[in-house]
């Protein structure tokens, strides 16, 4: 209910119940909280069954027991999502290059960032917006993050192409063999 209809609700109960006003503002607030997710004919529905189970006067917290009895809250599901799943953000990887002639330098940082899917809308509305183009030429580990691929450790001695490890292991065997 907005602000209007919580004051009409309570203007409805007070009438029936002949009950005084609401004395602060700041019980006011707490019926207007109590009461923001329940339309006022579903206000009404609460109030007759609390009258057809009680005689004396409503009072807020009863009020909020049948308001939870016969309207339970839903709960806020995450819808199902392959590149974020469900939580809304996306953890990404990145290298920062501190070093060009020394790749160990590199820092790897993971940064956070809000889903296209309605969880990311929904729950980090203030994340910047994830796109293809990030998570590109990455790979999504078992604790969901997007990594970097790490290229392939190279066997070097030397060479100046990337070597087969099988010819590698024969020149191995040729070599012991001539010793």
């Amino acid at each position: 209910m907005t602000k209007q209809e919580v004051t009409r609700f309570i203007t409805y109960i007070q009438d029936l119940y002949n009950m005084p006003g609401i004395e602060t503002q700041e019980a006011y607030e707490d019926w207007c909280e109590a009461f923001a997710n329940v339309t006022f004919e579903q206000g009404k529905r609460i109030v007759a069954q609390f009258g057809k189970e009680n005689t004396d006067r409503p009072t807020l917290p009863i009020l909020i027991k049948y308001r939870d009895a016969l309207f339970p809250p839903t709960a806020d599901k995450p819808a199902p999502c392959i590149v974020c799943n469900g939580t809304g953000t996306v953890l990404v990887e990145k290298r920062i290059v501190m070093n060009p002639r020394n790749p160990n330098d590199d820092l790897i940082t993971i940064f956070a960032y809000q889903c296209t899917c309605p969880n990311g809308k929904r729950f980090y509305p203030t994340l910047p917006l994830i796109s293809r183009e990030i998570i590109k030429n990455k790979h999504r580990d078992i604790s969901g993050i997007w990594r970097v691929e790490e290229p392939a450790e190279q066997f070097k001695w030397g060479a100046k192409r990337p070597v087969d490890k099988k010819e590698v292991i024969q020149q191995m065997k040729d070599t012991a063999k001539s010793w």
